[in-house]
């Protein structure tokens, strides 16, 4: 009888363990339940948000940056020889060299930056030359 009960006793642990599994998995389904709604309705009051940065514009800066500039690029027939692809907007725009051509200010401001870019790269690109130059002459 002593077996009977130790193992009537082990049976009712078990349960009692069980029981209180099954309440802290109670407490953390109630607990994702809420985290689910605040997420919900964090989303709800979330505007929705712009397709591109043009949306973000008046309506006045957006007419601005759309409208419509001549720009003509260098032609050589060297490095400068194939069109310019420019994407704004996710919008292709193909540009030939040597012809003006129209496009969105946004595409030519990109264009200007570009141009500035290269031409701060090719002004430090002389300055290391010109140093190490000098660095190899000390050597010498």
């Amino acid at each position: 009888m002593s077996e009977k009960k130790i193992v009537t006793q082990g049976i009712e642990e078990m349960v009692k363990e069980m029981q209180d599994k099954i309440a802290e998995l109670e407490k953390r389904a109630v607990e994702a339940e809420r985290r689910a709604e605040e997420i919900a309705q964090a989303k709800a009051n979330v505007e929705e948000e712009p397709k591109n940065a043009l949306e973000l514009l008046s309506k006045e800066q957006r007419a601005f940056i759309e409208e419509k500039v001549p720009v003509q690029l260098i032609k050589d027939n060297n490095k400068y020889k194939f069109d310019v692809t420019v994407v704004w907007n996710g919008k292709n725009y193909q540009i030939q060299r040597g012809k003006v051509v129209n496009v969105p200010r946004g595409v030519a401001l990109i264009l200007e930056q570009s141009y500035r870019q290269q031409i701060v790269a090719m002004e430090l690109q002389e300055k290391l030359q010109n140093q190490f130059e000098d660095k190899r002459k000390q050597l010498e």
